[in-house]
């Protein structure tokens, strides 16, 4: 596994999740894993950003960004670093078409758009599967490639 792993105990996880729409922000309160791992199966489809914090008394211990467009999402998380996950089964190729994503419309983000590479994202369900994954153990998901 590479990376820093916090030790964790499992009943000490609180998290926050911020659900970016093209409409507004929803948000839950402070939320165990399975709750989490509920809202955001309920709000993926409409969400452009998705933004869930692992705290501990106010204590940012790890978090997961997720900029998702109609097919793709470029999947990250934040622990001491940044590590983006990509497709193990998708590489370089010149003639790939570049995907569109939108930054939240809130703050000074203002609902811009960007492009990534092809190469750079992960599908939808692959997105879905790493924060499941890490909402369960705080690990990163074998499966994908990790920078």
């Amino acid at each position: 596994m590479n990376g820093w792993k916090l030790k964790q105990e499992p009943n000490a996880r609180e998290y926050g999740v911020f659900v970016h729409t093209l409409s507004g922000i929803e948000q839950t309160g402070s939320c165990t894993a399975e709750e989490a791992k509920a809202f955001l199966a309920l709000k993926l489809e409409r969400a452009v950003f998705i933004e869930v914090y692992w705290t501990r008394d106010n204590l940012s211990l790890g978090a997961l960004l997720i900029w998702l467009n109609a097919e793709r999402a470029i999947f990250r998380l934040d622990e001491h670093r940044e590590h983006y996950a990509t497709d193990p089964d998708v590489f370089f190729d010149i003639t790939q078409l570049s995907e569109t994503f939108v930054n939240p419309p809130e703050n000074d983000f203002q609902g811009n758009t960007f492009v990534e590479d092809f190469h750079h994202t992960v599908t939808k369900a692959q997105a879905l599967a790493a924060a499941l994954h890490w909402l369960d153990t705080g690990e990163k998901l074998e499966s994908l490639n990790w920078s």
